[in-house]
């Protein structure tokens, strides 16, 4: 089991360097959400024992985070930062989701979906 301070440190430096991040096989990994969605959006990604990031992608873009390699995180999409309602889906460390499409009220198109 990864501890929660090696998980936290991990994601010091995947926030400081972007898309680059390290990883050790077998003990932490990425989780990331994609935007492939026509237009920019509000996107989160979570996994238990690190902290939720949340920011604008423009198409194209990704957001990622670390966690233990066993682990079940959480990526959501918003339209707006204000917005109350949005999708979320449950995901596995060491994966991509990716959006296709933004649809209110929790009826996005997700690549897993497909």
């Amino acid at each position: 089991m990864v501890s929660s301070m090696r998980i936290a440190a991990l994601l010091a430096v995947a926030m400081f360097a972007g898309d680059a991040y390290a990883q050790e096989p077998g003990a932490v990994q990425q989780l990331c959400v994609q935007n492939a969605a026509a237009r920019t959006l509000v996107f989160a990604v979570e996994v238990p024992g690190s902290m939720r990031l949340l920011r604008d992608l423009a198409p194209g873009e990704r957001l990622c985070t670390v966690g233990a390699a066993d682990a079940t995180g959480v990526v959501s999409v918003y339209e707006t930062r204000d917005a109350i309602e949005g999708c979320s889906r449950l995901a596995s460390v060491g994966a991509t989701e990716t959006l296709h499409r933004y649809v209110e009220f929790d009826r996005c198109f997700w690549a897993s979906n497909s």
